[in-house]
């Protein structure tokens, strides 16, 4: 009779242990969902924050703003605002790699991707301040993850 009941409280307990297993798998994959909602969230607040960045700082800070006139206006460039024109590009192309990369991980979609945007700064339709894409981008993209330069050349160089 004892071993009986032994054995009854071990199915019961087997069960118990069973219903906790389960739970907690439900309990994670909720989890786990959303966390990928916040990164999603995240990654595309960052996105936004990368294309308000340089307006921003246009907008707030006088002597950035002179510059970009100065240069867009054709007044003659300086080899320190032809180091500003290259750092520019290569920030761009930096965050362009960051945005792919992002999209590469599930936390952006295509559409969300400004392919248009990048096409008009590398051909230097935004103006004088992104003209060094195009340079920026031969030395900048072996140092970048393949499959961005591939995406980059079927999508935005070419």
């Amino acid at each position: 009779m004892l071993s009986m009941n032994k054995n009854k409280f071990a199915e019961w307990l087997d069960i118990g242990t069973n219903i906790a297993v389960v739970a907690g798998i439900v309990a994670l994959a909720f989890e786990v969902s959303q966390n990928t909602r916040q990164l999603r969230a995240q990654a595309s607040y960052n996105l936004l924050q990368n294309r308000l960045e340089v307006r921003t700082e246009i907008a707030n800070n006088p002597e950035i703003s002179e510059f970009w006139t100065r240069i867009e206006s054709g007044d003659s460039i300086t080899p320190a605002d032809t180091m500003r024109i290259k750092a520019a590009a290569e920030a761009a192309l930096l965050k362009w790699h960051w945005e792919f990369s992002q999209y590469v991980d599930g936390n952006l979609s295509l559409t969300e991707l400004p392919m248009n945007a990048y096409r008009s700064a590398y051909r230097g339709e935004y103006g004088v301040w992104l003209s060094g894409i195009p340079e920026a981008w031969l030395s900048l993209k072996d140092q970048l993850r393949p499959d961005f330069v591939a995406w980059m050349e079927s999508n935005v160089t070419n």
